[in-house]
């Protein structure tokens, strides 16, 4: 039976995290009848309640269970989750806590890893299918950024920064180790490393709402974080430059050895 490891990076997410967990753990049950899950919720650096929401959750549903991360962002959360359960699935995903990405589309994302051969599967808000019920404004943030993005990454994909993606093993065995970016940036550094490879990469559209409850603030402020991320596409695209060109070396290196 295959095994999945559906992690969910959270920071103070008290107000949305029981609801959500229920919802998420129903779409589980019908979609991964014959697979074995597992939601793992990677809490780190919460000032609130969502430790004791997920432990009482936990308690009830034996396919939930918390993983208290140190250090903050969502590419630590998540990190840290697909490491310590590295030898234990045979598919890796996650889906932001507040469920934005459509999680109808999670058992797609693992039928493109388990069988369809690829390495890395995407939701994604821009190509076709795909539905967003968002502000303007962070439509227009959105686009901005993936069109930087696209110029300096020249990834395969339009949604790069979608939070529903799923790897195979040997993304989380050879990757996971070089990846630098422990905030949002993470996606993007993550699926740079895959195309840089050359390993393939799958995108599907998602139904996109956008969470507007005025208690649930964004970690992600827009223009605050508009010269970060400018500034962290450059490091991730030097990064990936840096590695790819010691990844080669060592092949050759086995090559001729």
């Amino acid at each position: 039976m295959p095994r999945v490891l559906i992690t969910v990076p959270a920071n103070n997410e008290a107000t949305v995290i029981e609801q959500n967990l229920g919802l998420l753990s129903e779409m589980c049950a019908k979609t991964f009848a014959h697979v074995d899950w597992m939601i793992e919720v990677a809490e780190n650096g919460s000032t609130d309640a969502t430790s004791a929401i997920v432990e009482r959750v936990a308690s009830l549903n034996p396919r939930v269970r918390l993983l208290r991360v140190q250090g903050r962002g969502k590419g630590q959360a998540i990190i840290a989750s697909w490491r310590a359960s590295a030898e234990a699935a045979d598919v890796f995903l996650f889906t932001d806590a507040d469920l934005a990405a459509g999680i109808d589309r999670m058992q797609d994302l693992f039928a493109s890893v388990i069988s369809g051969g690829m390495d890395a599967a995407c939701g994604s808000r821009y190509v076709a299918g795909a539905s967003i019920d968002r502000s303007c404004l962070r439509s227009l943030v959105s686009r901005t950024y993936r069109t930087w993005q696209k110029c300096v990454l020249h990834l395969p994909v339009h949604d790069a920064q979608c939070g529903l993606k799923a790897v195979s093993p040997r993304v989380v065995r050879e990757i996971l180790p070089h990846l630098e970016e422990r905030t949002w940036l993470f996606d993007s550094e993550l699926l740079a490393h895959v195309h840089a490879r050359g390993w393939h990469i799958a995108e599907m559209p998602v139904t996109w709402v956008e969470h507007r409850d005025h208690r649930r603030r964004s970690t992600v402020r827009l223009w605050r974080d508009a010269w970060a991320f400018i500034f962290g596409v450059y490091r991730i695209r030097q990064r990936v430059k840096n590695v790819t060109q010691e990844v080669q070396e060592k092949n050759l290196s086995t090559v001729f050895h």
